[in-house]
């Protein structure tokens, strides 16, 4: 499943949870400044790409819970 929430940039609350997402490149949320919750629980995300969370200044919830992520590299927000 491919998910542009780019173009959604006044969205403040996402709930993704259950989509079949498989991967979180760093396209997907370029544009998503104003993010503060993003429920990404119950997909099949594997990977996340470095920075891919970068330009989520306000985020103050993400639930990745129930995924299959073995790794996560400490560059996805930053």
């Amino acid at each position: 499943t491919r998910i542009f929430i780019r173009s959604f940039r006044f969205v403040s609350y996402a709930d993704l949870s259950r989509n079949k997402i498989e991967n979180l490149d760093n396209t997907m949320f370029s544009l998503a400044f104003r993010l503060k919750f993003l429920n990404l629980n119950r997909n099949k995300i594997r990977s996340i790409e470095n920075r891919a969370l970068v330009n989520m200044k306000v985020l103050e919830h993400l639930d990745l819970s129930n995924n299959f992520i073995k790794k996560l590299n400490d560059t996805i927000l930053s």
